[in-house]
């Protein structure tokens, strides 16, 4: 059995990084 919380947190966590980078990008294009 695979402890779902920390592949649920593992999921958020790049998600949100994603985000971050994503959002960074397009503030230096601006």
């Amino acid at each position: 059995m695979f402890p779902v919380d920390i592949i649920l947190n593992n999921c958020y966590i790049f998600l949100f990084d994603f985000m971050v980078k994503d959002f960074s990008v397009l503030g230096l294009r601006a």
